[in-house]
C-alpha cells in the first residue's frame, strides 16, 4: 500500500469558496477542462511535501509548529484574487488558476520558513520560484485555442485574512479530496 500523500496550504475563506461556487457553471461552460476543483478543496500550495510515513507527517508537524512559533514577525495578514492564468501550453494549459495578490511578502516569508523546514527533514521540495495561486481546473480538453475571456474573481471583493497554514493529507478516491490534519497559526492569537 502506498503511503497518503500530504502538502501544507493556506486555506481560503469561505467567501472565496462561496464566490467560486456561485461562478463555476459559468466558468465550466466557458472552459473545458477535465477536472474542477472542489469548493472545499481550494487552497493556495505553500509546500508539496507528497507520499509520507507516519513517522515523517509527526515530524513536520513538530517542526512546522515549532518554526511557524518562532516567525512571529509575520502577522495574519490579508490577500485577495485576481486575474486567471494557465501553466502549461498556451493552446492547451494543464491548469486553470487564479492570481494571488495582497501581502505577497507574508506569504512567502512564510513558504521559504516551511520550505526550510521541508530541507531539514530532507523531504524534496519544489525548487522553482514559488508562484502563489488558487488552482480551480486541471487538464484542458478544448477543441480550439484555449483563451482566457472570463475572469470573475478580476473586480471581485474576495480579500480574505489569513491567520493560519494547514496540514494536509490527499484522498483522491473521495470528493473533497483533501482532509486538514493539523492547523498552525500565524502571529500572536
Amino acid at each position: 500500500m502506498t503511503e497518503p500523500h500530504y502538502f501544507l496550504a493556506v486555506p481560503v475563506s469561505k467567501m472565496i469558496q462561496n464566490i467560486y461556487q456561485r461562478n463555476q457553471s459559468e466558468l465550466m461552460e466557458a472552459y473545458s477542462f477535465k477536472q474542477w476543483v472542489h469548493t472545499e478543496d481550494l487552497h493556495i500550495t505553500v509546500a508539496f511535501l507528497g507520499g509520507l510515513s507516519k513517522e515523517k507527517v509527526n515530524q513536520v508537524r513538530e517542526k512546522t509548529r515549532l518554526a511557524m512559533q518562532k516567525l512571529n514577525k509575520v502577522a495574519p495578514f490579508s490577500l485577495n484574487l485576481s486575474e486567471l492564468k494557465t501553466f502549461g501550453s498556451e493552446q492547451s494549459p494543464r491548469i486553470l488558476w487564479v492570481e494571488i495578490e495582497g501581502d505577497l511578502g507574508a506569504l512567502h516569508e512564510i513558504q521559504q520558513t516551511i520550505s526550510n523546514v521541508c530541507t531539514g527533514l530532507e523531504l524534496k521540495t519544489d525548487k522553482r520560484l514559488y508562484r502563489p495561486h488558487m488552482t480551480i481546473a486541471k487538464k484542458w480538453m478544448g477543441d480550439s485555442r484555449f483563451s482566457v475571456y472570463l475572469s470573475p474573481f478580476k473586480n471581485a471583493k474576495t480579500e480574505w485574512r489569513v491567520d493560519e497554514v494547514c496540514l494536509m493529507e490527499i484522498n483522491p478516491r473521495v470528493n473533497p479530496k483533501y482532509k486538514i490534519i493539523e492547523r498552525f497559526q500565524i502571529g500572536d492569537e
